[in-house]
């Protein structure tokens, strides 16, 4: 019994998350903060998927146009093709990384 009594609370676990995941997902995908973003994700990520990085982009970038902004200036990415885990972009490439901080920070008036 004990093992069913289990096993029903690691599913009610699994499913509970699930559906906070997918909450947080729409949730991202219908932002409409209208601030400058940039988006820094690899294609190995095995935590957040990449295809979701660019949904969610690509969404952003439609409504941002939708209100007459420009979008391509306001959302940027940097798909890193190479190896990198989750979070870990910016010790495996520290000097690009700063740099793409950087020139984004300045075309957005935000640093000379």
């Amino acid at each position: 019994m004990y093992a069913t009594i289990r096993f029903g609370l690691e599913i009610y676990g699994i499913a509970q998350s699930w559906r906070y995941e997918q909450k947080y997902i729409e949730h991202i995908e219908n932002d409409h903060t209208l601030v400058p973003s940039l988006y820094i994700f690899s294609e190995d990520d095995t935590i957040t998927d990449p295809a979701l990085v660019e949904r969610v982009v690509a969404k952003r970038k439609a409504y941002l146009t939708s209100q007459g902004l420009p979008a391509d200036v306001m959302l940027e990415t940097w798909k890193i093709t190479d190896p990198s885990l989750h979070v870990c972009h910016y010790a495996r490439y520290p000097i690009e990384y700063q740099k793409k901080i950087k020139d984004f920070l300045q075309r957005q008036g935000l640093i000379p």
